[in-house]
């Protein structure tokens, strides 16, 4: 299962759309804090969150923040459109795994998706930032 986390309903949706064509069971969250509280109550957790950063009600950081606190190998691919990666040397635990600017185009969306859900170590086999 992937959650998808964007307060904008078109970029969450296609994103879902991309992943499902793709294979991929999701679930597709416009409010971070009903993401969260969803969260906390699943079993199985989520093998994976797509999130975007700027969001009303709590940013992504946090909420990979909390998520990754009650399931520490959750992994997390977050999308932005002002945040660097430098931004979250700021950070000392509980970090994306991947952080890439919008727009993000759908083949890269795949392939960091499958990296991800393929990968043993955080950051193994990823793409570099933005290419």
């Amino acid at each position: 299962m992937i959650y998808v986390v964007d307060d904008d309903q078109s970029v969450a949706q296609l994103i879902s759309a991309i992943l499902n064509a793709a294979g991929h069971k999701t679930t597709v969250f416009m409010n971070p804090v009903i993401a969260l509280e969803t969260f906390e109550s699943a079993d199985p957790k989520p093998e994976l969150m797509i999130t975007d950063c700027g969001m009303p009600q709590m940013n992504g950081l946090e909420l990979v923040q909390r998520c990754k606190t009650l399931s520490p190998e959750l992994k997390v691919f977050m999308l932005t459109g002002t945040l660097t990666p430098n931004d979250l040397d700021r950070l000392t635990n509980h970090k994306p795994d991947i952080l890439l600017q919008k727009p993000v185009p759908p083949a890269l969306i795949r392939e960091v998706v499958k990296a991800l859900l393929n990968s043993d170590q955080m950051g193994a086999d990823l793409p570099p930032d933005g290419e």
